[in-house]
């Protein structure tokens, strides 16, 4: 599915779980043993989806976060995002991977921080800093918010964290969403999960 409209995902994951799945299964005729998919993603014997352009894995599930959905947002199929989600706390999550094309991890940083102020109102920035994130302590830049909107089917207040780190040509973006309610436990699976995910070894060019 190739979306020409960006907009990201977020606060509906956990209502829409069932429908992706199905979807990603049925669009990339998935089995038991594992067959090619077709661009931007392939499928390992072991379920793993891999964006081709980057060499990013993204196994079916990590910890208790259960892959759940993935979108292409461009022809070429180096713009993709891959969603995860926790049922006990629930927590929404998406790994976004991209082209830098240049831009600095600070400004893209900016605009990522934009773009969560225009999707939701009365958005409150909570704190903004750095972070280590992956098993190799990788540097990024990170910012927590809350705002009110609609998650697993009723509208509550929530809380969301923005990470973006880069990579060579590429740029990797991680949200994750949850009911300000679900406090420490699921705070608690958003670092385990941004700390989790392992990128490769070698992260492919990002050829235009």
């Amino acid at each position: 599915m190739i979306l020409k409209n960006r907009n990201r995902p977020g606060t509906t994951f956990l209502m829409r779980t069932a429908l992706f799945a199905f979807l990603i299964l049925v669009s990339w005729g998935f089995s038991e043993r594992g067959v090619a998919a077709p661009a931007p993603f392939a499928v390992s014997l072991d379920g793993n989806m891999v964006h081709v352009a980057s060499g990013f894995s993204f196994p079916n599930k990590i910890g208790d976060f259960q892959r759940v959905m993935a979108r292409q947002y461009e022809a070429t199929g180096k713009d993709v995002s891959v969603g995860y989600n926790d049922e006990k706390p629930q927590v929404a999550a998406t790994i976004f991977i991209y082209l830098s094309r240049g831009r600095l991890l600070e400004t893209e940083f900016v605009v990522r921080e934009n773009e969560i102020v225009a999707q939701h109102q009365g958005t409150k920035l909570v704190d903004r800093g750095t972070a280590l994130i992956t098993p190799k302590k990788t540097s990024a830049l990170m910012a927590n918010y809350e705002y009110t909107d609609t998650f697993a089917g009723r509208v509550q207040l929530l809380r969301s964290r923005l990470v973006v780190a880069q990579r060579g040509e590429w740029d990797i973006e991680y949200r994750f969403t949850y009911p300000a309610s679900e406090g420490a436990s699921a705070a608690a699976k958003v670092e385990f999960l941004q700390n989790s995910f392992v990128w490769p070894e070698t992260i492919q060019k990002g050829k235009e």
